[in-house]
């Protein structure tokens, strides 16, 4: 699954459904119980995504997902990962209070 095929397939990783808007004031983000966003995602954050993103891509592979299934299943594994990130189940930022 290449990121072009994907896109020819209907997905944009920038529609609206795919952000989150969250705090980047240590004091909104424990007010807000939302994780701190201050720049750079850490490493971890990256691993968890590339690592549900190789599954998909392996899943497509062997055709066990369609073409017109692929931007629904994207979509899918971004919501496993915003569910990961609010449930702590890493963090976004070292600064985060929430860790």
């Amino acid at each position: 699954m290449r990121g072009n095929q994907a896109v020819s397939l209907g997905y944009n990783i920038n529609r609206g459904i795919n952000g989150i808007s969250l705090p980047t004031i240590v004091e909104e983000s424990l007010a807000s119980g939302l994780p701190l966003y201050s720049g750079r995602h850490l490493k971890e954050v990256t691993m968890f995504t590339n690592k549900e993103m190789r599954i998909l891509q392996s899943k497509y592979e062997m055709k066990a997902i369609k073409d017109s299934e692929l931007p629904d299943k994207i979509g899918k594994v971004e919501d496993k990962i915003r569910e990961a990130l609010l449930g702590q189940q890493f963090k976004l930022q070292n600064a985060d209070p929430h860790f």
